[in-house]
């Protein structure tokens, strides 16, 4: 989705409008005029080779993919995580509670004595191929059957409807001993204006602040902001020892293991016991939490692009909004979204038109 990261200002200078690696063939052939306004920035989020144009100011990419330092920015959403994953949370069992109420879950899954941490594996991820969904809950059955608590935060590829049915009948097969302690929340059923996840952030948050381990089980992502949330939120990661891309950047110090399918068993046996160990510190966040990196991003896009104006007023000016949904294409909540579209990247006709009209408008304000 393209972001206006910072406006036009007679005080500041141009803005920054950030778009992803999907759109720019959509900006270049629509929208350079928009050029004596504003600095455009491409984000990059997968392991993919990054065609550069004069048009384009600035890139934004995993560590995996920068090469030039004069025109590359090491960052990309995975590093930009929202503020509402933060490991330190009062009351998080009681919110949990609050949380399967609200969404008609039952609170029996929760053991009446909880720990600290009352879920024992948490899976958060849309349901298609490369995530694995399938093989990941066939693993955890056994695990389930000794009475670890696993919860499944899943939404549905609309591209994927065979591996949805083939998910759901494994999980309707299990006998009630096992299926009682797997508990499988449909985001596609709870309606918000994000479309990562049906829940927002700080409502996912509660359910990975009551985990200890969360369970990763794609190979091949881009900057993989799943692991980087639950390492926000204090769970110790269960992670595949061949993943490519930045999901593997991160990781903190002790807070992880790396498994394949053949010694699965062995090394969550292994994490349940180092997790006990692991404590979440607040250096664990500082290169990956907005409430950290946002200005560390704006101080890149200052100096690269020397703007002349204080870096004090040059920050009032930007926007710290969700930024790991808005760069990265993944917010709904704006005027050119496509009905029924997995993403808000700008790609249809339709699109690019609501699109003009709405930066138009926003230039002859600054007119």
């Amino acid at each position: 989705m393209t972001f206006i990261i910072k406006n036009p200002s007679s005080k500041t200078g141009k803005g920054i409008l950030i778009f992803t690696h999907n759109e720019i063939k959509t900006f270049l052939q629509h929208f350079q005029y928009l050029k004596p306004y504003f600095y455009f920035i491409q984000h990059v989020q997968f392991n993919i080779s990054v065609p550069r144009h004069p048009a384009i100011d600035l890139y934004m990419m995993p560590k995996y993919n920068y090469s030039n330092p004069n025109t590359d920015i090491p960052m990309a959403t995975h590093v930009l995580i929202d503020k509402a994953f933060y490991f330190k949370k009062e009351d998080k069992i009681n919110k949990l509670y609050l949380l399967f109420e609200k969404y008609n879950i039952d609170k029996d899954f929760i053991s009446k004595e909880p720990d600290d941490k009352p879920i024992d594996i948490f899976y958060n991820s849309q349901i298609t191929s490369y995530k694995f969904p399938f093989e990941t809950l066939n693993k955890l059955i056994p695990f389930a059957e000794k009475g670890k608590k696993i919860v499944f935060l899943v939404y549905y590829h609309h591209h994927q409807k065979q591996l949805v049915n083939n998910f759901y009948n494994k999980y309707n097969s299990l006998n009630s001993n096992i299926k009682k302690n797997i508990l499988i929340i449909n985001a596609d059923n709870i309606k918000t204006n994000q479309l990562t996840f049906g829940l927002d952030f700080e409502e996912i948050a509660i359910l990975e602040n009551n985990s200890k381990i969360f369970i990763h089980g794609a190979e091949n992502e881009g900057g993989c902001r799943a692991i980087h949330e639950a390492i926000c939120c204090g769970c110790y990661l269960f992670v595949k020892d061949n993943l490519k891309g930045g999901g593997l950047d991160n990781l903190p110090q002790n807070g992880y293991t790396l498994y394949n399918y053949n010694n699965f068993d062995t090394q969550l046996n292994n994490a349940f016991l180092l997790q006990k160990k692991y404590k979440c510190e607040e250096k664990n966040i500082q290169n990956i939490s907005s409430i950290y990196t946002f200005k560390k991003l704006m101080k890149h896009f200052y100096e690269k692009l020397n703007y002349k104006c204080s870096f004090e007023d040059f920050i009032k000016e930007s926007k710290n909004e969700v930024l790991q949904l808005n760069i990265a294409g993944h917010n709904k909540n704006v005027l050119w979204v496509k009905e029924n579209s997995v993403d808000a990247q700008i790609v249809y006709n339709d699109q690019i038109r609501k699109f003009k009209l709405y930066i138009d408008s926003a230039i002859k304000l600054i007119k």
